[in-house]
């Protein structure tokens, strides 16, 4: 099995995990069939809650404060719709509702006012990451009069065919390893093919003498890595088709802030820092949407760098992949959609872990 390849990216980077097969003859293996989108069982949403302020006679409801999607899947949108209602005795105005990230879309509902007795829809999507975790959103709604926010929050659990407890690699406060429990949602047994790019260390399970298993604990570990060299996802391989790596993030001190100091002077952010493109085939393109997501929160986030959405250059940080900018497309007024074009190197194989470099004028 070949070695991941754990590239530093440094401030602003984008990582695309994804790997390509070759034969044995040194004959490239077709791709498979593009691998359909799992999604779990469908369940109604549970919502719960309900809040409200008074603002100088008028009272503003809304009902529910909460929705919660249970598991969802990745990439997947979920509807909320909140009803928001003047239960008091004078008009309100509503001033904006903001979602704390791109991952949550809106209905526009500034600047409308709530006589007493009527009643408003804020209507909330809800985008899922593309990685294993628990995703909580919320949308801020501001009221002319007071400075008292009612909050809409949104949830869900992003579970992946194969998903892993915890969804994290906690390595905080000195801890370096640990295990993290791989289970098949549907029972079904499954093979891990690497950890991280190395044979898997799987606890009580021996693979040359077992039959594979339907639920594995793995170890991972980042002993002996320096702080710039970790890397910010543990990615499993496996032989599951719908399925084919499950990337966990690495919490470390290293991982976090610290791995992008920039970001709060160039004013914009990666949505999803992390991509997963299945298998692919050596010199065969692929596209890839990225968003930047305008981030200027010390000015509550007021664009004073309008610069910041122009995308000057796409550039591979690996010798095993090349990257072009097809597009860049403004989404509103605070987000930037930018279609990449990555092409594997014609003797690229096994599992690549892929930086890229997007450069904007800020």
């Amino acid at each position: 099995m070949k070695m991941l390849k754990t590239v530093l990216p440094p401030a602003l980077v984008i990582l695309i995990s994804f790997f390509v097969f070759s034969c044995e003859s040194n004959t490239v293996e077709e791709p498979t069939e593009p691998i359909a989108a799992w999604t779990p069982p469908a369940t109604t949403p549970i919502t719960s809650g309900s809040v409200s302020v008074d603002v100088n006679g008028g009272i503003l409801q809304m009902t529910p404060e909460l929705f919660d999607f249970g598991q969802i899947g990745a990439g997947s949108i979920h509807d909320g719709k909140f009803v928001l209602k003047n239960i008091g005795q004078a008009s309100l105005t509503l001033i904006s509702a903001v979602p704390s990230c791109a991952c949550t879309t809106t209905n526009d509902i500034d600047g409308k006012v709530l006589k007493p007795g009527e009643v408003l829809e804020l209507n909330a999507a809800l985008v899922a990451p593309l990685e294993p975790q628990e995703k909580t959103s919320k949308v801020f709604i501001r009221i002319a009069g007071t400075n008292s926010i009612v909050v809409a929050k949104l949830k869900g659990e992003v579970t992946f065919p194969i998903n892993p407890s915890p969804t994290y690699a906690t390595a905080l406060k000195g801890a370096t390893d640990g295990v993290i429990t791989l289970r098949s949602m549907d029972g079904k047994p499954f093979t891990i093919l690497s950890s991280n790019g190395v044979r898997p260390e799987l606890v009580g399970y021996d693979p040359d003498s077992q039959a594979p298993q339907s639920r594995y604990v793995a170890r991972w570990s980042i002993a002996g890595m320096e702080c710039d060299t970790i890397p910010r996802w543990w990615v499993f391989e496996t032989d599951r088709a719908d399925c084919p790596l499950v990337p966990c993030r690495i919490r470390n001190e290293c991982t976090g802030a610290k791995r992008d100091p920039d970001r709060r002077a160039r004013h914009w952010i990666f949505s999803e820092y992390l991509f997963v493109a299945g298998r692919v085939s050596p010199g065969t393109a692929f596209n890839v949407d990225v968003d930047l997501e305008h981030s200027n929160p010390s000015a509550r986030g007021r664009v004073d760098l309008p610069q910041w959405s122009e995308v000057r250059a796409v550039t591979s940080m690996s010798s095993e992949a090349s990257a072009k900018l097809i597009s860049s497309d403004m989404k509103g007024d605070a987000a930037v959609s930018v279609t990449l074009q990555i092409t594997p190197a014609a003797g690229a194989s096994g599992l690549l872990y892929i930086p890229v470099l997007i450069t904007t004028s800020t």
